[in-house]
């Protein structure tokens, strides 16, 4: 009888620690930036509507809207901490006519809160000779919209 106890006793202890332990990987899992986010970028002067995607990989994406049609602009993210990551993205930038012009060398610190993210950095504006123009300071704030990466992320 006492040896039926004991086993019973040690299951259920098993038990409570596989649950617990389980919750904990499903909660750590959960606070990756693996998936799609939308969002907003504010700098001085605008605010605009943006959509990022971040793969298992470390590859990451950022998709822009503009008057001259969609860009998908493509870099890397990496874990900073338990809740946090940074991300580097190479941005094209078109005139009006959608010709290049240069790029934009985007550097974000984000920190996730579960389903949302806030994230700023300094954002360094190249010519298309690769020669420094100037810099800019720029806030995210994006929510989840899918746990899955888009293509240009994978």
């Amino acid at each position: 009888m006492k040896t039926r106890l004991f086993l019973t006793l040690t299951a259920a202890a098993l038990s409570v620690v596989a649950t617990t332990g389980s919750a904990g990987a499903a909660q750590l899992c959960s606070l990756t930036p693996v998936g799609t986010w939308s969002g907003t970028v504010t700098r001085p002067g605008a605010t605009d509507h943006i959509q990022l995607s971040f793969g298992t990989s470390g590859h990451a994406c950022l998709i822009t809207t503009s008057g001259s049609g969609t860009t998908t602009s493509t870099g890397t993210w990496t874990r900073s901490g338990s809740q946090q990551f940074n991300y580097k993205i190479k941005e094209s930038m078109t005139d009006e006519n959608g010709t290049a012009t240069g790029w934009i060398q985007i550097n974000q610190d984000a920190v996730q809160q579960g389903t949302d993210f806030s994230s700023s950095g300094t954002s360094r504006i190249y010519d298309l000779n690769g020669n420094l123009q100037g810099s800019v300071t720029s806030h995210v704030t994006a929510t989840r919209t899918s746990s899955s990466a888009l293509p240009c992320a994978t």
